[in-house]
């Protein structure tokens, strides 16, 4: 296997490869977050990438100075793609890009949510005995590689029902354990199904962000999300960093998909929600610790999102827990 790849993900706690089975499993984080990644050979190889959190280790170094293909698809959230040229981008769910190096290795996950698979195939190697079908070699990276490299920017576009159901096959088949075999054959079916795709940027819009924008954005996120007891106004964060209401909402909303007031509500429901889950804390106190001095209009709002009160929401946290416990109790009878 290719051990200058290997090493890297290797240094991870917890981080396992087994040659048998032409698999890694590396975990990521605290909250079950990991890249799981199979190997067709030293040079061609597809991960699954699960995130609970807004970054992972940087392991960038594994693909220095080396020629690639990279294929990106995002099941679900949204990964900031860092452009050479100094720009962002975010992928988000059902949209797949294509890159011979014009994003960086470094990403950004903005909601710390992300599921998706990610390929390399790299080119310096001989992947073409790597890559065959029925003892033919398989051209397709190439053909991507070459149209890829006319451009400045990666080649991105929104999948279709077939393309989307083959990424995501790949992704359920590596997370259950499947036969390497099996993941190559729904490789090599993605890798057909976008033989003949239009990449051109032009058929749908997409927005980028200079390196300060994206910045902006990310400081509203910390400020919004540090003091949940504080509503902060669009006027009020505009003049924090020296912009205009519409272009912090603009850049707001570029980065993290909805807008500022929209994520900063749905930022206090989850906070309350764990609150009641893992605290007994009174209610009035909890709407208070998330901007609410009304405990009635906290109770409406948190209504409004997880369709039950708050009061019943504990009970349904405490039984759903009980429960479990008492299940966990009789398996180990």
């Amino acid at each position: 296997m290719n051990r200058d790849f290997l090493e890297p993900f290797l240094k991870i706690r917890g981080a396992e490869y087994n040659s048998k089975r032409r698999r890694m499993y590396v975990p990521l984080d605290n909250n079950g977050g990991n890249l799981t990644t199979v190997f067709f050979s030293p040079y061609v190889m597809v991960q699954r990438i699960e995130i609970h959190s807004h970054t992972i280790p940087d392991f960038s170094s594994t693909i220095d100075d080396t020629r690639y293909l990279k294929i990106n698809y995002c099941q679900s959230g949204r990964c900031e793609l860092s452009l050479n040229n100094g720009e962002h981008t975010y992928l988000s769910g059902g949209e797949l890009a294509v890159d011979t190096g014009q994003a960086t290795d470094t990403f950004y996950y903005p909601n710390a949510e992300y599921t998706g698979i990610e390929i390399f195939i790299f080119l310096d190697s001989d992947w073409r005995n790597d890559l065959t079908l029925l003892g033919e070699s398989v051209e397709i990276p190439n053909t991507l590689a070459e149209n890829c490299k006319k451009h400045s920017r990666p080649q991105i576009i929104q999948t279709d029902y077939e393309t989307k159901s083959i990424a995501e096959g790949i992704g359920s088949l590596i997370e259950s354990q499947a036969d390497y075999t099996r993941v190559y054959l729904k490789f090599l079916e993605l890798l057909f199904a976008l033989q003949y795709k239009d990449f051109t940027n032009g058929k749908q819009k997409r927005s980028f962000y200079t390196s300060t924008q994206s910045e902006i954005a990310k400081r509203v996120y910390d400020k919004i999300s540090g003091d949940l007891d504080i509503r902060y106004t669009a006027k009020e964060l505009a003049a924090d960093f020296g912009v205009s209401e519409t272009s912090l909402k603009t850049y707001f909303r570029g980065v993290y998909g909805c807008g500022y007031a929209e994520f900063q509500q749905n930022l206090r429901m989850k906070r309350a929600a764990d609150l009641l889950a893992q605290t007994d804390k009174k209610v009035i106190d909890i709407a208070l610790s998330v901007g609410y001095k009304s405990q009635p209009k906290f109770g409406a709002a948190f209504k409004e999102r997880y369709k039950v009160s708050p009061l019943e929401y504990r009970r349904r946290c405490k039984f759903e827990n009980k429960t479990e416990g008492d299940n966990n109790v009789l398996g180990k009878r």
